[in-house]
């Protein structure tokens, strides 16, 4: 640090040289010339650390010093005192002046170096704090990477369940990737319809979820405006969460793009530990919704034409509504004639692991070994759940059911068809009404 008034040290060191020079000229008369002695070392001492001010002020109290000393030596030399030469005078401010130039060089240089060096350690300290940064952006990415590592593969193969042509098994799948996701937490699928303030449940994690949900719940809403992710932290106004929500209240919420003459969908999730607010787990959130809302508009789709048309283009077998078209009419005509009809309930069990790709090819070969097994007639039909099929068997008995509830018995060794469990019914339409006949077939959704 360099002092800027050095007013005592200079003063200090002129008249510690002053009181030198008095005595050396007491002891050794030689000295009593003066062209030379302690107070001009000093002097030039003072202007090569200081300057050539703080030199020049330092020359000027040695001249009054100088005065004194003179004047002491003429009091008690008389007339032969000493005296002060102009060339000796001239000689010491030209050093004055010499050393002082330098000593102002070398103290600017010495402030700039000063300078630069407080400024290196600050550019130091910031450098240390954005190292520091990046070490824990670091350590994030490492965690991210081998979450991701771990994730996608398991997330692959739930996507691959996103089959269009079975939307009821949709939803679950979607509440499995989004806690895939999150990493923590329990997650509900909300069905918003048009002018609707309730919204429907259509699938959750567990239990516990309301079957309800009001569109004015504020992450609800907030979701609903924006089209995309929303946390209860944004709604309330901060960053990031701050201490645990109450039990039960929605944390995140993201909205579906779906058809938008079906309403909305969204997707609520609670529970929630802190790591699951990582922004890179919310983006990631959001961008699987918008590819499992179009994959539930696909499915939608899908079941739309699969109803307008006879035949599922999968496994050739016809469409649910028309099985109950077909059964309505020989409902009609066994109450007219006095014959009775049959349906037979073919349900698959399929090994476990099989992905989409596998599921469909299998109930292709399925459909085909049925139709095979069926006589001239009986009619193979979709049930409107996955891996059920019915087959109906008009003005058929039990016992002419059974015969073919026989033949497809045989297929359950057939490993690529999977495991069969057949039923057979028998109903009289002049006893059973076409509603109790047609909720035989129905879904269980679907279901009086």
């Amino acid at each position: 640090m360099i002092d800027d008034r050095p007013a005592l040290p200079i003063a200090a060191v002129c008249v510690a040289a002053w009181l030198a020079e008095l005595v050396l000229v007491a002891v050794a008369p030689a000295w009593s010339t003066l062209s030379h002695g302690p107070l001009v070392l000093a002097v030039l001492a003072a202007a090569a650390q200081y300057g050539l001010a703080w030199g020049s002020a330092a020359c000027a109290l040695c001249a009054a010093l100088r005065a004194v000393e003179v004047a002491w030596l003429m009091r008690g030399a008389g007339s032969g005192a000493p005296g002060v030469s102009s060339e000796v005078l001239a000689a010491t401010f030209l050093l004055v002046v010499v050393a002082g130039s330098i000593g102002d060089t070398w103290r600017s240089r010495r402030a700039a170096a000063a300078l630069a060096a407080a400024d290196a350690w600050t550019l130091l300290d910031r450098m240390s704090g954005h190292f520091t940064s990046l070490l824990d952006r670091n350590h994030l990415l490492e965690s991210q990477v081998g979450y991701l590592a771990q994730a996608i593969p398991t997330l692959i193969t739930h996507f691959d369940e996103l089959d269009p042509a079975h939307p009821e098994a949709i939803p679950p799948t979607l509440i499995t990737i989004a806690r895939e996701l999150a990493g923590s937490g329990e997650a509900a699928l909300y069905s918003f319809r048009k002018r609707r303030q309730l919204g429907e449940l259509m699938a959750s994690s567990g239990p516990g979820w309301s079957p309800s949900l009001d569109r004015d719940n504020p992450v609800v809403a907030a979701a609903l405006h924006r089209g995309a992710h929303v946390t209860l932290a944004q709604v309330r106004g901060v960053a990031s969460p701050g201490g645990r929500p109450p039990a039960g209240e929605l944390e995140v919420a993201c909205q579906l793009p779906v058809e938008a003459e079906r309403g909305h969908v969204v997707l609520v999730m609670r529970h929630l530990e802190m790591v699951s607010y990582a922004p890179a787990r919310l983006e990631a959130l959001e961008r699987a919704m918008k590819i499992g809302g179009k994959a539930l508009s696909r499915a939608h789709a899908f079941v739309r034409t699969r109803d307008l048309n006879v035949e599922d283009p999968v496994t050739g077998a016809v469409t649910h509504a028309y099985l109950e078209k077909r059964l309505a009419e020989h409902h009609a005509l066994g109450r007219r004639h006095g014959h009775v009809l049959s349906l037979v309930r073919v349900d698959v069990a399929r090994p476990a692991g099989q992905s989409r790709a596998e599921r469909r090819r299998g109930a292709r070969h399925l459909a085909d070994a049925l139709r095979k097994s069926l006589r001239d007639g009986d009619l193979l039909a979709l049930s409107g759940q996955p891996d059920r099929f019915w087959i109906l068997c008009p003005f058929t008995p039990r016992e002419g059911a059974r015969v073919v509830s026989g033949r497809l018995c045989a297929l359950s060794d057939d490993r690529a068809s999977g495991q069969l469990a057949v039923e057979e019914v028998e109903v009289d339409p002049r006893v059973t009404a076409l509603e109790a006949t047609l909720a035989l077939v129905a879904p269980p959704g679907q279901r009086a």
